[in-house]
């Protein structure tokens, strides 16, 4: 190997790098005036390679003949495993034009990031920041300047304070970038996002798959902006998009009921299969008792915590549906009987609809919190107003669950002063 292949570290420092803070693994590297890389009439292809190693004889330049065959412009490098920081100039095998290594490492061949990038890129690089063994940025001058961070995440099976080290490191990395610049994060991110893109629709694509693991969420939570550091004892606590409290399902990005509506019909479809053999189907029980029992065992797992909820018009449907599936099965009457809901509830000892035992417990509910004391956080959070700050987003219903309570009260011809008086004077 000659001279052009050796290493050549260059340490010094410029006003257009990030600033963030480095873990000693290397120092800012960055050159003088540069062309222009990254503009609209300038094609650039950016890739990224998981390469497993780099620090063996002859590896690099099997790397950089790849690249050059491919004719990738830039590539974030991951697992290098070359030790210390700097800058190589590669040599590629049977080809004249070269390659240049930016590489980021610890004391030992593990992890390791960085980018190889071609000769004419290379004259475009503003600053290279090692910040670690498994981050670094490499900065390009353009009609807009660009940051490329080059990732090697922890692996899912590695200890909660590694991976809470690393994405910690990796906010602070991303807060210290201008926003008005471009940001591009690539590498081997060693996580599953899965398919569900519910509360992620702003970060998170139509084509994910499996399921998504703890890694995956904590990569979208700091997609979307959500990345928070919660230490109970000198132990962080857990960030999850949604988990159920007492029951009910408490998500981070809740605007509508919908996920909470599908979980009580899936838990009340499992109750109600459960009781199929046992009770719907025994001919020697009234239908009087069936209908009894139904309202005792499965209405209110179907509608527990429904006087909270904001409903959507497809939601209340699906509600609707299961409820009088339910019935047809209990009457043994099919949809070949041709009748109407109506008739079902009517036999079904006047069984009110879905939609009115909505309603009424939402009025309950309504009466208890403006029954409260007015330094209860509920009666405070009922009767304020909507800081002007705030946007409504898209996704959510036109109505809120305080214009739902409207709707129901206007059908009793009464306004919402008259029902909230109504309701002091029961406490009186």
């Amino acid at each position: 190997m000659d001279n052009r292949n050796s290493s050549i570290a260059i340490h010094a420092t410029a006003a257009d790098a990030p600033v963030s803070r480095s873990q000693g693994t290397g120092v800012k590297w960055a050159t003088g005036r540069r062309p222009k890389l990254c503009t609209p009439k300038i094609e650039l292809r950016i890739g990224t390679w998981n390469i497993r190693t780099g620090h063996h004889v002859g590896q690099k330049e099997i790397i950089a003949k790849e690249l050059t065959t491919c004719k990738i412009t830039i590539a974030a490098i991951s697992e290098l495993r070359i030790t210390g920081s700097g800058m190589m100039v590669v040599q590629p095998l049977a080809i004249d034009d070269q390659m240049t290594l930016f590489y980021s490492g610890g004391d030992k061949r593990e992890a390791g990031v960085g980018f190889m990038v071609t000769s004419h890129a290379a004259r475009s690089v503003i600053a290279f920041q090692p910040i670690s063994d498994r981050l670094a940025v490499l900065t390009i001058k353009g009609t807009i300047k660009t940051h490329i961070i080059s990732i090697y995440a922890p692996t899912e099976t590695c200890q909660d304070p590694v991976k809470d080290d690393f994405y910690n490191q990796l906010q602070q990395m991303l807060d210290s970038l201008p926003q008005t610049d471009v940001i591009l994060l690539a590498g081997d991110f060693n996580v599953h996002i899965g398919t569900d893109r519910t509360g992620w629709e702003n970060s998170m694509g139509q084509f994910g798959h499996g399921h998504i693991n703890d890694n995956g969420l904590r990569l979208l939570s700091i997609a979307n902006g959500s990345q928070t550091n919660v230490q109970l004892n000198g132990v962080q606590i857990e960030q999850v998009q949604k988990f159920k409290y007492l029951g009910s399902l408490v998500q981070e990005k809740k605007v509508t009921s919908t996920v909470e509506v599908h979980s009580r019909i899936g838990q009340a479809t499992a109750a109600f299969a459960s009781l199929k053999w046992c009770l719907w189907k025994q001919t020697n029980i009234s239908n009087k008792t069936k209908i009894r029992l139904f309202k005792t065992l499965i209405l209110p797992i179907l509608l527990y915590g429904s006087e909270t909820w904001t409903l959507l018009k497809q939601d209340l449907n699906k509600l609707e549906v299961f409820q009088m599936r339910c019935l047809r099965q209990i009457l043994q009457i099919s949809l070949r009987d041709r009748i109407r809901n109506e008739e079902l509830c009517r036999r079904s000892d006047q069984q009110p609809t879905i939609e009115e035992q909505i309603q009424q417990r939402r009025l309950q509910w309504f009466g208890h919190v403006c029954r409260m004391e007015g330094d209860r956080l509920p009666h405070k959070l009922l009767w304020c107003d909507r800081p002007t700050q705030w946007r409504i987003q898209r996704t959510a219903p036109k109505k809120t669950w305080l214009k739902q309570v409207e709707d129901d009260i206007r059908n009793r011809r009464l306004s919402l002063n008259e029902a909230r008086t109504a309701a002091m004077d029961c406490l009186a």
